[in-house]
């Protein structure tokens, strides 16, 4: 929901859909999730392209990220190493050596 939270409120969408979570990161108003099987799932404020997801829609729940799966897809030997987000940006660090990054080109 949109609503302010001022106490911790379960996040109850992974433990539903059994999804086992490697790590999270959060930005300005949204936030990427990283599963242990190399899902990555991101919710929140889409401006700026912060979800990864080719538009400024805003994700009230967590939603699969269809183009780091197609990345992915291209060399399944390749792994997300690392994720990490802040303000309006998000960079993933690959197993080769490759940085990706969206969002907000000024932030990061």
């Amino acid at each position: 929901d949109k609503e302010p939270h001022f106490i911790p409120k379960k996040v109850k969408f992974f433990e539903d859909n059994n999804i086992k979570i490697k790590s999270i990161s959060a930005g300005l108003y949204f936030c990427n999730l990283l599963t242990e099987d190399q899902k990555l799932y991101s919710w929140g404020r889409g401006l700026y392209g912060v979800l990864g997801n080719g538009s400024n829609s805003h994700e009230l729940l967590p939603t699969l990220n269809e183009d780091v799966e197609a990345i992915l897809e291209e060399d399944p030997e390749n792994k997300i190493v690392r994720i990490d987000s802040a303000d309006e940006y998000t960079v993933m660090q690959m197993s080769d050596g490759s940085l990706y990054a969206w969002g907000k080109n000024d932030r990061g």
